[in-house]
């Protein structure tokens, strides 16, 4: 069941997904140019902020916003941030791999309060509102404890250069927001990261594994904090 909040974001997040698989499909002809791409790229991400921003705001025009970029819009409201991020996995989209997600989420005094995420492409939709529980395309969503044989581990190339004796079965996705929300639905079964991640980059899919049950040992980052704030590792139960 969504709540009025989610229901809000998730309104503004499908108006603007139509114009973000258009420009999805229309990057496949510039790939031969990786830097077109690439600008185009950043073009569609920032029309879809500017969209979902302005669609927000007929309802919340109070609220203040940060974008993907860093720019805050002090509104009258300080204490409720919209955090809007357009393309989260940049490089996925401009090199035409359908693994990306436009993100929303809202920061309520100084903690991540709501999240929705959504991979337009395939039309995964993961969302959730502190107290409620998370929910993938309208199905709650919770930790499991079976481990599977063949077991998935989603991390990045920092951490099997520095984990030479790694064994299993690492997925390199180039999306980490993604990554977690499918450790919250079960699809993989851990993260490791190593080097700066961004917390505004991730926070939205933490607070989405909180809400399934995941633990994580760190706090979130307030607005004030996120020009400077990294997390080096995560992994599904703590730091390691």
């Amino acid at each position: 069941m969504k709540t009025p909040l989610i229901n809000l974001i998730t309104i503004a997040i499908n108006k603007v997904s139509h114009s973000i698989i258009r420009d999805f499909n229309e990057i496949n002809f510039l790939l031969n140019n990786q830097q077109a791409a690439i600008n185009y790229a950043l073009t569609t991400n920032i029309r879809a902020q500017k969209i979902i921003a302005e669609d927000l705001a007929k309802f919340k025009e109070n609220y203040s916003v940060v974008f993907k970029n860093l720019e805050v819009i002090d509104n009258k409201d300080e204490s409720n941030f919209f955090i809007i991020n357009g393309i989260v996995g940049m490089k996925n989209f401009a090199k035409g791999i359908p693994n990306f997600g436009i993100s929303v989420s809202l920061e309520r005094d100084s903690q991540i309060f709501a999240a929705i995420i959504l991979n337009p492409i395939t039309n995964e939709m993961f969302y959730a509102e502190k107290g409620q529980g998370a929910f993938y395309n309208g199905k709650r969503i919770r930790r499991s404890e079976n481990k599977s044989v063949d077991s998935i581990v989603a991390t990045d190339k920092d951490y099997l250069q520095n984990h030479q004796d790694f064994k299993g079965n690492a997925y390199i996705s180039n999306c980490r927001l993604l990554d977690i929300c499918y450790l919250a639905a079960s699809k993989i079964n851990d993260c490791f990261y190593d080097g700066k991640i961004p917390m505004y980059d991730v926070s939205p899919a933490l607070l989405i594994a909180t809400e399934a049950g995941f633990h994580f040992d760190m706090e979130f980052d307030t607005i004030e904090n996120k020009r400077d704030k990294h997390f080096t590792k995560l992994a599904s139960k703590e730091i390691r």
